[in-house]
């Protein structure tokens, strides 16, 4: 990579100033060595441990490892941390689609309630229809029971007229006309008064069944102003919910501009390091060479 052949030339630079310099240079650290030589072109020798220029040279590339070895490491943390950037943006997208999902799940949920509860009106609707109509069935029973019944009660008066009248031997004919005229009159008097108490009782049924159907057309409009709240609640609770993920989307967006940011000047700061080490060794290069001192 780019990066390695630039240190790799920076080693080299460094070995040839420890070799060329300008007759100052640093050797290794230890026991019995001195460090610095000054100003005259001449080397000291290391003391006590035969050492020469090549643990400089060993020393210098082990750090050139190294500092490789951190640069990988860097890069694999700001990798990692990438990662889990993004890993924690997919968590959070998870999170707030679980979420959609679930308030989703409560909307569909009050929607079938709503609907149980207008299908148990429509059925109680059904049953007191059911209950009024068969309340006008015992009704025109009842009726068709006193019918017969005073029918029942005609034939046994016939029966007993007759019974009387047969009995009535000593009566004269014309006694026997006029009291059958007469209990005629009254049978036909009895039977009106019947004919009138039936149509008022017909007129009070369908007074009843008008009042019954006219409170279950009050109920209907009462239950159907109640499935238009319950429908414009829905409604604005579905708008409460696009507000909230559009707000959520708009907050990842944020997260992700700024996390390209962080990228960008992460890349601005590496191409501002990699010019300042390519001007160094611009001024490097143009050093004056020196001959090589023995030692």
């Amino acid at each position: 990579m780019f990066e390695d052949r630039v240190l790799f030339f920076l080693d080299s630079i460094r070995m040839t100033i420890a070799e060329k310099g300008t007759g100052q240079q640093l050797l290794q650290k230890g026991p019995g060595q001195q460090l610095l030589q000054k100003g005259t072109g001449q080397q000291l020798l290391q003391k006590g441990t035969g050492a020469t220029t090549l643990t400089e040279r060993d020393r210098s590339t082990t750090l050139t490892e190294r500092d490789r070895a951190t640069t990988l490491t860097e890069r694999d943390r700001s990798t990692t941390l990438t990662e889990r950037d993004r890993s924690t943006t997919l968590t959070e997208r998870d999170r707030a689609t679980t979420s959609t999902e679930r308030d989703r799940a409560t909307t569909l949920t009050e929607r079938d309630r709503a609907t149980t509860s207008t299908e148990r009106d429509r059925a109680t609707t059904l049953t007191e229809r059911d209950r009024a109509t068969t309340s006008t069935e015992r009704d025109m029973a009842t009726t068709s029971t006193e019918r017969d019944r005073s029918t029942t009660l005609t034939e046994r008066d016939r029966a007993t007229t007759s019974t009387e009248r047969d009995r009535a031997t000593t009566l004269t004919e014309r006694d026997r006309s006029t009291t059958s005229t007469e209990r005629d009159r009254s049978t036909t008097s009895t039977e009106r008064d019947r004919a009138t108490t039936l149509t008022e009782r017909d007129r009070s049924t369908t007074l009843t069944e008008r009042d019954r159907s006219t409170t279950l057309t009050e109920r209907d409009r009462e239950t159907t102003s109640t499935e238009r709240d319950r429908a414009t609640t829905l409604t604005e609770r579905d708008r409460a919910t696009t507000l909230t993920e559009r707000d959520r989307a708009t907050t990842l967006t944020e997260r992700d501009r700024s996390t390209t940011l962080t990228e960008r000047d992460r890349e601005t700061t590496l191409t501002i390091t990699t010019f300042e080490s390519c001007k160094i060794l611009l001024l490097i290069t143009q050093l004056p060479v020196l001959p090589k001192q023995r030692c």
